[in-house]
């Protein structure tokens, strides 16, 4: 059976929670997924990569721990 190239774009939301020091620039930046196969299906996953990083929502602050 022959086999196709295609690629698909996904956005993800990441939720942190991060200290008063954290700079959230690099953060973000070092922000790295995974992508698994999809099980039981004829597909492989062959690259990943990120290609837009931003700061979607500054929320409020967290005094729990």
């Amino acid at each position: 059976m022959m086999k196709k190239r295609i690629s698909a774009a996904l956005s993800v939301v990441v939720d942190l929670k991060v200290g008063d020091r954290a700079d959230i620039k690099n953060v973000i930046e070092r922000l790295e997924c995974n992508c698994v196969d999809a099980s039981g299906e004829d597909a492989k996953v062959i690259d990943v990569k990120i290609l837009d990083r931003k700061l979607l929502i500054e929320g409020e602050d967290d005094e729990t721990d």
